[in-house]
């Protein structure tokens, strides 16, 4: 159960990191504003998580200061979706082997 989880949660950070820089590379290198909306949609996600964590705020101040760049901003958006990816495809995996183990209690009580 955990290696399908696992496997699935690969996958999808993989393709969420591959359709993000290119987003990413078509906002730079165009300027368009539909990329720049999609980017600002991407971004949105990534952004409310670490404002639960209470972490944005500390974030953006350091990126307004010039202490952080765009690049590392967008790294750390890319790395806290990878790991909320995870996070739930090992819940889900836990969730699948919890179940799988009670019916197999149940068949063989």
């Amino acid at each position: 159960m955990f290696r399908i989880s696992l496997t699935n949660a690969t996958l999808l950070s993989v393709a969420y990191l591959v359709i993000a820089t290119v987003i990413e590379l078509l906002r730079r290198l165009t300027g368009a504003r539909w990329a720049e909306q999609i980017s600002k949609a991407i971004e949105g996600f990534p952004a409310g998580v670490l404002r639960f964590f209470r972490v944005f705020y500390p974030l953006q101040r350091a990126w307004v200061e010039q202490e952080v760049t765009d690049t590392q901003v967008r790294l750390i958006y890319g790395a806290t979706v990878v790991v909320i990816i995870f996070a739930l495809g090992l819940s889900v995996g836990a969730g699948m082997w919890l179940v799988a183990w009670v019916q197999r209690r149940r068949a063989g009580a």
